[in-house]
């Protein structure tokens, strides 16, 4: 019951945060607990304290609408209910280290927390930065909009392929997908996904550019899949002070039995300055 409470608290977080300023006093009104007993139970089912959670949402939020729009830092700032844009450039830099304007011109990602999901549990394991040639895809070119912040709602036509796919052949899939600017309307994003197929079926070829990435396993659900996914930009990237370069995230994913897949995903990546320890190998 009370992680159905989380949960929902959550979620009303996540549709109010560009509505109306999210505070502990309209959760308390919303949720029908006390101020108290809404903070420990939060806490104790989400890791962190509920104010923080809203304070770092709202950055998350400010950090993928920089990277995914090129609205002008007051309108930014307005959409999340700050103060003013001063208060929102220095509470941006206090918790990513750099000011809203250089991390939009640095092609950085991460800032704040990602979205919670008490029902989901999930685990990404980091195997190193790895070099990989370029990739000539001879395949299905498929682009479609979504909205932001983009959660891969529109993910269930890639999986749909994915099954049609695995359901012919035993070999794993191959995916490349770039989330990209989307001028109209400018609260969506364009994902431009490639799959390769048999060249013999297919003649729309496209070239993946080589270079250095992050790999990760994973083998669970395709569910827990796109909730460790959407979080892995801002858990990951930023804390290691890492920088996504230009390119398409990779996934080779094969399916082991009922709903669960097996997957290697490849996130591109501007290598780190000499000096840093880092696991590196050649694939």
């Amino acid at each position: 019951m009370k992680k159905e409470i989380v949960n929902s608290i959550i979620n009303y977080i996540e549709d109010s945060l560009e509505v109306f300023r999210v505070d502990i006093d309209c959760l308390v009104k919303y949720s029908g607990y006390s101020r108290r007993q809404l903070q420990i139970i939060f806490r104790e089912h989400a890791g962190l304290p509920l104010g923080e959670y809203i304070r770092l949402r709202r950055i998350c939020r400010g950090a993928c609408l920089l990277r995914l729009t090129m609205l002008p830092l007051s309108e930014i700032s307005n959409r999340l209910f700050y103060d003013s844009q001063q208060s929102f450039q220095r509470e941006f830099k206090k918790n990513t280290g750099v000011t809203p304007l250089k991390y939009r011109k640095q092609n950085m990602w991460g800032g704040g927390v990602a979205k919670l999901n008490t029902n989901l549990h999930y685990e990404l394991s980091y195997q190193g930065m790895c070099f990989l040639e370029s990739i000539e895809f001879s395949g299905r070119n498929i682009k479609y909009k979504d909205v932001i912040p983009y959660y891969g709602f529109c993910s269930g036509l890639k999986w749909d392929i994915i099954s049609n796919w695995i359901e012919k052949s035993e070999e794993p899939i191959i995916m490349a997908y770039d989330i990209k600017l989307c001028l109209k309307p400018h609260n969506h994003v364009l994902i431009d996904s490639w799959i390769y197929m048999d060249k013999k079926e297919l003649s729309e070829k496209k070239i993946i550019n080589g270079g250095w990435y992050c790999l990760f396993n994973y083998t669970g659900s395709k569910e827990s899949y796109q909730q460790a996914i959407s979080t892995l930009y801002v858990h990951f990237l930023s804390p290691r002070n890492l920088s996504r370069r230009e390119g398409y995230d990779i996934e080779v994913i094969q399916k082991k039995h009922d709903d669960t897949y097996s997957i290697e995903y490849f996130l591109p990546i501007v290598l780190c300055p000499p000096g840093e320890d880092v696991d590196i190998f050649v694939r």
